[in-house]
Order: structure tokens, then sequence, then C-alpha cells
């Protein structure tokens, strides 16, 4: 990948290629002649770039095309972190073919890109969808947590001992307060 300018100084660049090849959808690498001897030359190395990005698209899932040029094959043996690369089927740029070779990559990606987007877009509905669902159960939740308080109120309403009016409550009281004096003084 061509993240030049993208890391500056103090940058954890590790994590930004990560980062970078996490926002792609399909990673080339372009294998060369030399390729497989140069990165035995790296081998150990930390800090290298092409081994660090194809790792990550390995360990993300990403479409990983490798991309053979300038007569190159395809390595058989790679580090272990990145030997899933030698398994993969590579596409072909070369001198005496490349107009039709150029075609039929862009085909590939092409075709890739759009499975990528048909996935993507069924993720998005299918997460627009949960959310419709969570949407509509946290509603249904609230509505029936209304309907018990309302519920509970009304039955708190109707269990409560009805008192007569206080004019009657007072009047029952005078009654049996002179009821009861009569009957003493008599």
């Amino acid at each position: 990948m061509d993240i030049e300018g993208l890391i500056k100084p103090g940058d954890d660049f590790v994590a930004k290629l990560n980062r970078a090849v996490a926002a792609c959808d399909v990673l080339l690498a372009v294998i060369g002649p030399r390729w497989a001897e140069r990165l035995a030359e790296r081998a150990g190395d930390s800090t290298d770039f092409v081994v660090i990005e194809i790792a990550a698209a390995l360990s993300q899932g990403k479409i990983l095309i490798p991309v053979l040029v300038g007569g190159a094959a395809m390595p058989k043996e790679l580090p272990g972190h990145i030997e899933k690369l030698a398994h993969i089927h590579a596409a072909h740029l070369r001198h005496e073919s490349y107009n039709s070779d150029y075609q039929v990559l862009l085909k590939i990606l092409k075709e890739r890109l759009v499975s990528v987007e048909h996935a993507r877009a069924e993720r998005i509905e299918a997460e627009r969808a949960a959310a419709e669902a969570e949407r509509r159960r946290r509603a249904a939740e609230e509505a029936e947590k209304k309907e018990r308080a309302e519920a509970q109120a009304t039955t708190a309403r109707s269990s409560k001992p009805r008192l007569p009016p206080t004019g009657m409550v007072l009047g029952l009281g005078l009654a049996i307060l002179f009821g009861l004096s009569g009957v003493s003084s008599g």
C-alpha cells in the first residue's frame, strides 16, 4: 500500500498499516521475479511493511490477490504468518499479453468489489433490521411497563376502603352518640 505521507514521526506505523488494510476491500500483492528472494533477505525484520500488510490482509479476511509481474512464479514457501499467500490463486500481468491480462485483472477486481458491496449491503440491512427489532422490543417493553403501572394504579384505587362522605360519618356519629346518651339516661 502506498501510504507515504500518512505516517508521521511518532506514529506507530504498524498500527497505521493495519488500519489502512482494514479500510481496503481488496489488496493486491504485486510479486516480481526476485520478490521471494528479497523477502527472505528481510526475514525476521518486524518493520517489513510488505509482510505487515499481507499478514494484516490475511488475518482480517480481506480479499488478497497476488499479481505476478515480470515472469515471476508464485513463491512456494513463505514465512509462517503469510504462508497462506502461497495457496491463493494469482493473476498475471505479462509484457506479451499485458492488455488482455490487464482486462482480466480489472474484471476480477470488479467482480470482487461487487461481491464486497453486496456483502456490505446485506450486513448493513441486517444491522438495520436488528436495530429496528431492538427499537420495537424496547417500545413494547415500555408500553408493557406503562400498562402494568396503570393496572396497579387502578387496582390500588379499587382496593382502598370506601368511606362514606364526611357529612354522613358525622351524622352517624351523632346518632350513635344521641342513641347512647338516650339509653343511659333512660
